[in-house]
């Protein structure tokens, strides 16, 4: 880079590889001695047959010097010769330098937007509010991040930068059991989590054109699969019936068609319709208390059995609030605690190992169901769940099913043969 004279400041038109630009003295104030007070500069540059102007940088700080300093003259300087380099690239967007653009891509701005909108799903129940929170606290974690980075435009966030960032989340900080507070490493689902976030936030900003393209996310790490809990038909039986009759119905309305715990608390009297046999399964409440769609957004009907009729109708005799299911202590249907100490408690006076609600009464549903035969499809409909998510988190083959497969198995093969009683 060459200049028409020595870099001080004023009217200078620089030489540059590939385009005519310059810094031009946008205004000059000086002082009673003749002194410079403040001066301000303008770049400038022609590209595309057009000249254009930039009068800040990419932060959005002015080109202005106070006294004698050089300081904001040699950002102009610099961001001119960036200008250069960009064009040489093909990779040169006049508009990144505009203000009004440069606030528009802005990270706070672009992640403010975004935030809007998950509202709004929020306002449409295509969004739970603690859902929102998590949204929340990871864009905290990467906008953190990125800031001590200096990444300030959206546009300028690339795959190193989401790399750089999954290999320095931030640890989190747990009780023990002496009760001190600890750093530990995020749990592989949590990082699974967060990634995912990040990922929609990044393929929104995509959608709406904020950004080109989507950068490539980090692989997000192996979760095994675990082994599904759940209680054999004897287990549940007696926990069910540890639990005060007061606070029975409920569960053995769950054990009855293995709903979600926040939709059983949820069934209102309008959902049971007794004269066509059916129970409609279609609303919950979500993690901040409000009642809301199903977890799938989309309704079941049940069949009433005669099994499930009786409970429903002495229950519904006592409904409070227009719940079918209320707590007659509070006088209010059930929250999410009250149904899980009910549980516990069951639990303890039974005597049963211990296991979640949900794998109490959902997953041994399910485990049951699909252990007698039925068609998986049949059961996904029944739970409101895919037949690929019902078998991987919901439904397990049970031991005593598969020495029935496999005892099949091994008389059609041996075909009356000897069976050894040693292995």
């Amino acid at each position: 880079m060459r200049t028409s004279r020595a870099c001080t400041p004023g009217n200078v038109v620089v030489n540059l590889a590939i385009m005519r630009g310059g810094v031009s003295l946008k205004r000059c104030k000086k002082a009673a001695d003749g002194s410079f007070v403040q001066r301000e500069f303008t770049v400038w540059y022609d590209f595309g047959g057009l000249r254009h102007y930039i009068c800040s940088d990419l932060s959005g700080k002015s080109f202005t010097d106070y006294g004698n300093k050089t300081e904001a003259y040699e950002r102009a300087v610099k961001i001119l010769v960036a200008v250069d380099n960009e064009i040489q690239a093909h990779k040169h967007d006049p508009t990144r330098y505009k203000p009004i653009h440069k606030n528009r891509f802005s990270i706070p701005n672009v992640t403010a937007a975004y935030i809007e909108s998950r509202i709004k799903d929020i306002e449409h129940g295509r969004l739970g509010k603690m859902q929102l929170v998590d949204i929340r606290r990871d864009l905290g974690y990467f906008t953190a991040y990125l800031d001590e980075s200096h990444v300030e435009d959206v546009r300028d966030i690339r795959a190193f930068h989401l790399q750089a960032h999954f290999n320095k989340l931030p640890k989190k900080r747990i009780k023990d059991e002496n009760g001190d507070w600890i750093a530990v490493s995020w749990k592989p689902k949590s990082v699974k989590n967060h990634l995912a976030n990040i990922g929609a936030f990044m393929r929104w900003a995509h959608r709406l054109e904020y950004i080109p393209h989507v950068p490539t996310l980090p692989l997000a790490p192996h979760i095994p699969e675990g082994h599904i809990k759940f209680y054999t038909d004897e287990e549940q039986r007696k926990v069910i019936d540890a639990i005060p009759a007061a606070h029975s119905p409920i569960f053995e309305f769950m054990a009855w068609c293995g709903c979600r715990p926040s939709e059983a608390r949820a069934l209102r009297v309008q959902d049971v319709d007794l004269k066509a046999g059916v129970i409609l399964i279609q609303s919950a409440f979500n993690n901040s208390g409000e009642l809301s769609t199903t977890k799938t957004k989309r309704g079941r009907p049940l069949p009433i059995d005669d099994e499930i009729e009786p409970i429903i109708v002495s229950a519904a005799k006592n409904r409070i609030a227009g719940y079918v299911f209320s707590n007659s202590v509070t006088g209010n249907y059930y929250t999410e605690e009250e149904l899980r100490y009910q549980w516990e408690q069951g639990i303890k006076k039974s005597g049963v190992r211990y296991v979640s609600i949900t794998e109490g009464m959902r997953k041994t549903v399910a485990t049951r169901l699909i252990n007698n035969g039925i068609d998986t499809k049949i059961i996904s409909d029944m739970l409101g769940n895919s037949p690929e998510i019902l078998k991987r988190h919901y439904a397990q083959i049970t031991a005593s099913r598969y020495a029935g497969i496999l005892g099949r198995r091994y008389q059609t093969v041996t075909k009356g043969k000897k069976r050894n009683a040693t292995i």
